[in-house]
């Protein structure tokens, strides 16, 4: 979709947030725009989902944090994927 074509170019509008598997099997979100940064650039992730603004990344994760550890019984992010 169009939120996906825009994630690909590094030109998501501002106010969006990336939610994020790191190497450690850890869940986070960052600016969107930070994808163009160094850091980000240099770390091992994988994108769970894009969130616009603060309140909807939180609530993903929340949702996500739910079906890993209540309905999945997972002890890991990575096996939710």
């Amino acid at each position: 979709g169009k939120l996906y074509d825009l994630l690909l170019s590094g030109k998501l509008p501002h106010g969006y947030y990336l939610l994020l598997c790191t190497a450690e099997r850890k869940l986070e979100f960052i600016p969107a725009k930070m994808q163009s940064n160094r850091y980000f650039i240099s770390r091992d992730c994988t994108v769970f989902g894009i969130a616009h603004g603060k309140k909807e990344a939180c609530e993903m994760i929340c949702h996500i944090m739910e079906q890993i550890y209540v309905e999945q019984t997972s002890a890991s992010v990575s096996d939710f994927a």
